[in-house]
């Protein structure tokens, strides 16, 4: 395995990542990975300087060396505004639509990459980068598969509508429960308050909205939001007109797990004959092992300890394989 830093440049930010390599010469091919929310950084783990203090779980990074390990290189970087890459604040500068530009230039990056073989690429979105790899196959017909991981098919509203009602029923089994939400997950408290305002002002054109409890969302926060109203994921998957892998946890917690039938359902019905779906049994959002107990496990996802807990082997093995037959030279039959 060889690992080797690199740079590229997006709206005259330089972004800064790690390509990973299998041994040997090559050209390999490769898979570009695309971070969702929370997935910030090139290993996959949030930026703390935007969340505070959370887990890291290193789920690209453990990809990666997965990939590797059967033969498929990969590309991760860290998102604009994080890590090594520039761009200032990304709560303030980045947008839906500059992610997908930065995934366009990391695409062009990997596929010029020595060693890369650009003829057999592929481009796993995870989450929210789920939306953005669809945005980016209506720009580009480079990659030959797609993987959707734990991708939404749901409006935003339903979305937050999936989270924030859980997190306020949890708060109202009693005073107790709600303190330790407030001290764990204070962001996602107040905007389980809130959402439903936002979301309003976002679908008002506003460019900036403060809550009574002193949250802010302004900058690209509201343009991103904005952004992601106007153009729904749902109406997005028709531009994939390659295999693709739909692929999500039965203990998702973040994303409601019938979405990934939705998805499948909307893939076949703009024409895409080669999709392959797969609800991997114990896995969570981010494809580690959920907790057995429901009790313990959305304690789990209020808090983020889940981000401690051990990958999913089965999501691993299969991904490889998947990847390595969608991305193997077609066989050729001789007389």
């Amino acid at each position: 395995m060889q690992r080797r830093a690199i740079d590229f440049i997006s709206d005259d930010e330089k972004l800064v990542g790690e390509l990973v390599l299998p041994a040997g010469d090559g050209p390999h091919p490769a898979v570009l990975l695309i971070g969702g929310t929370f997935s910030d950084t090139r290993d996959g783990d949030p930026a703390l300087s935007l969340t505070g203090k959370m887990p890291a779980h290193g789920m690209f990074r453990v990809m990666a060396e997965r990939l590797a390990a059967v033969g498929i290189a990969s590309l991760r970087w860290d998102k604009r505004g994080v890590g090594e890459s520039t761009g200032g604040n990304r709560q303030l500068y980045s947008d839906l639509m500059t992610d997908v530009e930065d995934a366009s230039h990391a695409l062009q990056a990997l596929c010029s990459a020595s060693g890369v073989n650009p003829e057999r690429v592929a481009v796993l979105g995870e989450s929210a980068g789920a939306h953005v790899a669809c945005l980016l196959a209506a720009r580009t017909r480079q990659a030959k598969a797609f993987v959707l991981q734990g991708a939404l098919y749901d409006s935003l509203p339903e979305l937050m509508e999936f989270n924030y009602n859980r997190l306020q029923e949890y708060c109202a089994r009693g005073p107790e429960a709600e303190a330790w939400v407030k001290k764990v997950a204070p962001g996602a408290y107040q905007s389980a308050r809130h959402w439903r305002d936002w979301v309003a002002a976002a679908q008002r054109g506003d460019k900036h909205y403060q809550s009574e409890g002193g949250q802010a969302i302004t900058g690209g926060q509201m343009r991103r939001l904005q952004q992601e109203l106007t153009c729904a994921p749902a109406d997005q998957f028709h531009y994939i007109q390659t295999p693709v892998l739909v692929i999500q946890g039965d203990c998702d917690l973040n994303v409601p797990p019938d979405n990934c039938l939705k998805i499948a359902a909307a893939l076949r019905a703009a024409g895409n004959p080669d999709v392959t779906l797969i609800v991997m049994p114990g896995a969570d959002h981010s494809m580690q092992l959920a907790a057995q107990d429901p009790e313990i496990r959305l304690r789990e996802r209020i808090s983020f300890e889940s981000f401690y807990r051990p990958f999913s082997e089965l999501f691993l093995t299969f991904l490889a394989t998947w990847l390595t037959v969608q991305l193997s030279p077609p066989v050729r039959w001789t007389a």
